[in-house]
């Protein structure tokens, strides 16, 4: 992962870590506290604070310190358990070490040694014991993140080579796009050259397929290394890239952005321009996601009666299933299950076909005020959005954020034009700018411009807006 990124899990690292330091230190002085009362003779009883609270205060920041500086929070990915567990005792040994020295200069006494070898004992266990669970969930909850490489296997080999070195990171090399002038060569020369040099990656054709590529993958970045391509190409994959809102990592030189943001950044130490048309990674993201998680489980609690009630009308009132089950596209494209109520007849999709000329909304999407195959119940719930509820456990899966663009059926984005494909770059939401200025009013020129307006000026400010007005527009009951 870049610098940029890492940074902002390293501090939350070391918040927790300080937490951890303050924990290990209170159950060493429940220790000592046990071992006075079964030796007082051995372990005479002390004042466990209040004197010399300073020094223990000190204490804290001073591991966290240390940690850092024996490398205990670089390059983490790139680490063994094994290489964690050696940093994490070196920086404790050189902690006890300073400690005593701290101790032997200011010549206090009364503050038992061994209290800060229990401490330090009991920093590296449960330290460890997060490094271990951390890691173990992160093997499971990490999504792959899918790097496409653009450019000759020669100016790719170094980071192909870091890149299958961070096994903490999970990703998926989807394969390499070459200059355009490499399409003169024959392909299984080419497959020869890939092989040898980079490994085990496919050869998804030449820079002019790029868009297609994108299209047909979920792509997260593209790796491009300019070395052999004429400015113009790399002009147009950056032009590419930022309109369809996926990231790019350039290696080298300055070009020209029409939207996306220039960003000097690092990975494993080798220089990177970083051409973002999206919201840069930062604590307010990382507090999205919390507030986004917190929030659909105090909304799933709160309104598990209403969504009891409305799963019960549904199933006494018609046949078919409670839930509707139907693939969406969320982040860069990918496809996953959105949970809703089911408000039509168990049959509708079949249906669709013939409805189709009575389409009332522009462009690939398809809406009816009065469609034929929404149910009594149906129309109630749709008109209040409340078949929108389950999407809550999208929101908890990690699947949809609280705010964010709605997520399209896969044949809409096969269907939209470039410049539009851009409002996957954010997660997809429960509600959005669309669903609180007019909904189905809106043209959908207009809620495709919503949508990349929002992700153009993201903010938690805007959210909270967005989140605010969502309840009014529920009550107004605007759907259908």
């Amino acid at each position: 992962m870049l610098k940029r990124s890492s940074q902002i899990r390293y501090q939350l690292e070391q918040m927790v870590d300080a937490i951890i330091a303050a924990l290990a230190f209170t159950l060493a002085l429940a220790c000592r506290h046990w071992l006075t009362n079964w030796r007082e003779d051995i372990f005479p009883a002390f004042d466990p604070f209040w004197n010399h609270a300073w020094l223990y205060m000190l204490l804290v920041p001073l591991w966290i310190f240390l940690l850092d500086f024996v490398g205990f929070y670089q390059h983490r990915v790139v680490r063994s358990s094994g290489a964690m567990l050696r940093k994490l005792t070196q920086g404790n040994v050189f902690g006890v070490m300073a400690a005593f020295f701290i101790l032997y200069v200011l010549k206090i006494k009364q503050i038992p040694r061994i209290l800060i070898l229990l401490y330090s004992l009991w920093d590296i266990v449960i330290m460890w014991v997060k490094v271990v669970t951390t890691g173990y969930f992160e093997r499971i909850w990490t999504r792959t993140s899918n790097i496409l490489f653009v450019g000759k296997p020669e100016d790719l080999a170094e980071t192909a080579t870091r890149l299958r070195q961070m096994p903490a990171w999970k990703v998926s090399l989807l394969g390499l796009l070459l200059p355009t002038g490499s399409g003169e060569q024959p392909a299984s020369a080419t497959a020869d050259e890939v092989r040898r040099v980079l490994g085990p990656m496919p050869v998804l054709g030449t820079v002019a397929n790029l868009a297609d590529v994108l299209h047909a993958h979920s792509v997260d970045y593209v790796l491009l290394s300019p070395g052999h391509q004429h400015f113009d190409e790399i002009q147009k994959t950056i032009d590419i890239c930022e309109t369809e809102g996926v990231e790019i990592w350039l290696a080298a030189a300055f070009v020209r952005t029409s939207i996306a943001r220039v960003q000097v950044d690092e990975f494993q130490d080798l220089p990177m321009l970083v051409f973002s048309s999206t919201p840069a990674h930062s604590w307010a993201l990382l507090l999205k996601r919390t507030i986004d998680f917190l929030g659909a489980l105090v909304l799933v609690i709160l309104f598990s009666p209403l969504m009891l009630l409305a799963a019960a009308a549904i199933k006494l009132t018609s046949a078919g299933p409670v839930l509707f089950k139907q693939k969406r596209c969320t982040l860069h494209g990918r496809p996953f299950d959105m949970y809703k109520f089911r408000t039509m007849i168990s049959e509708a999709e079949n249906q669709r076909y013939e409805l189709e000329n009575q389409n009332e909304m522009a462009g690939p999407v398809f809406k009816i005020r009065n469609d034929p195959r929404v149910t009594r119940v149906g129309r109630i719930l749709r008109r209040h959005s409340l078949d929108e509820l389950p999407q809550l456990f999208n929101v908890l899966k990690g699947e949809m954020s609280l705010v964010g663009p709605r997520p399209p059926i896969p044949a809409e984005v096969a269907r939209y034009e470039n410049w539009q494909r851009r409002r996957l770059s954010m997660r997809a939401g429960l509600t959005c700018l669309w669903q609180i200025s007019g909904r189905n009013e809106v043209d959908f020129n207009d809620w495709m411009q919503m949508d990349l307006h929002y992700i153009d000026h993201w903010s938690l400010g805007l959210d909270l807006e967005i989140l605010i007005k969502t309840p009014l527009v529920m009550i107004r009951g605007t759907g259908f």
